[in-house]
């Protein structure tokens, strides 16, 4: 029982990336898709993780570990690349275009 509630973060990114696909369909701005990219990408992440952790790490001929710390490691890279991208170059391109109209 205590595996469904360890869990169950997974439904609220499930239900954001189905709400955001909204942003492709309705051709909303591309840092909306992107963001639904990211969270797109986030749920199949913590989906490998928790397959890793309870029946991926058994398939292989080779004894590998259980933890599946790897696989954030390798998942923190292209997060940080873009919470760079959007936290630094959006709203610095929306600064740029508030002064331009400024002037």
């Amino acid at each position: 029982m205590h595996l469904v509630f360890d869990h169950i973060f997974i439904i609220p990114i499930a239900l954001s990336l189905f709400a955001g696909f909204r942003a492709f369909r309705l051709n909303w701005p591309v840092p909306y898709r992107l963001f639904t990219l990211f969270l797109l990408f986030t749920l199949l992440v913590e989906v490998f993780a928790l397959l890793w952790k309870f029946w991926l790490y058994k398939q292989f001929p080779v004894s590998y570990k259980k933890y599946n710390t790897w696989i954030y490691t390798l998942y923190g890279i292209p997060e940080y690349i873009f919470y760079l991208y959007f936290f630094f170059a959006a709203p610095a391109k929306k600064f740029l275009s508030n002064s331009m109209a400024c002037i």
